[in-house]
């Protein structure tokens, strides 16, 4: 068995024709675990080698790694809701494959905010799914966003009641036209 690189990164299997292609398939499961979406057969020009072109499984496999490395990578973004981030992580996640529950629960966590963090350490409930993860992890982030909403409304409105300052009370536009009047006609108005 002779394996060949070109230099177009594609790499090649030659074989001498007399393998059954069933030896063939059943050498391949043991070089590919992962299953090439497609692999294309073609013989070579002298005859006597059975070509076998690997290069979309070589691509699919860059993706995956691709993949894998944005899902180390991902972070939450501060100030950002979790719904946003589980989106972004189900996708990298639907790009990689299995890699099983605690692998991902772990990449999940890693991910989040250290305040949903804390949150989640102190939680009651028992977090034994990523997708119980998911959940608890969401309810979380949107009782924390709802809290900063009655915050921020709370605010907004106590700037109002504290514009009234003691040392200037707000007089009403009536009256301060009454007062007005009343000095013009008294000649309290000094002219300079």
């Amino acid at each position: 068995m002779i394996w060949k690189t070109s230099l177009k990164t594609e790499r090649i299997f030659s074989m001498p024709l007399h393998f059954s292609l069933e030896g063939l398939q059943n050498g391949l499961s043991l070089i590919f675990p992962i299953s090439p979406i497609k692999i294309q057969v073609t013989f070579s020009i002298n005859g006597n080698y059975l070509n076998l072109n690997s290069s979309p499984y070589l691509g699919t496999q860059k993706k995956v790694r691709k993949a894998e490395a944005e899902l180390d990578s991902l972070r939450m973004k501060e100030g950002g809701h979790v719904s946003s981030y589980i989106a972004d992580f189900r996708s990298h996640v639907s790009r990689i494959g299995d890699w099983g529950e605690r692998a991902l629960s772990h990449h999940l966590r890693k991910g989040l905010l250290s305040r949903i963090l804390d949150q989640l350490a102190s939680h009651p409930a028992r977090i034994d799914s990523l997708q119980n993860l998911i959940d608890i992890t969401l309810e979380l982030d949107t009782r924390y966003h709802e809290s900063q909403n009655e915050k921020s409304h709370h605010q907004e409105k106590k700037p109002e009641a504290s514009k009234s300052n003691p040392s200037h009370p707000q007089i009403p536009q009536a009256q301060v036209k009454r007062r007005r009047i009343f000095r013009r006609d008294t000649s309290l108005i000094l002219l300079c």
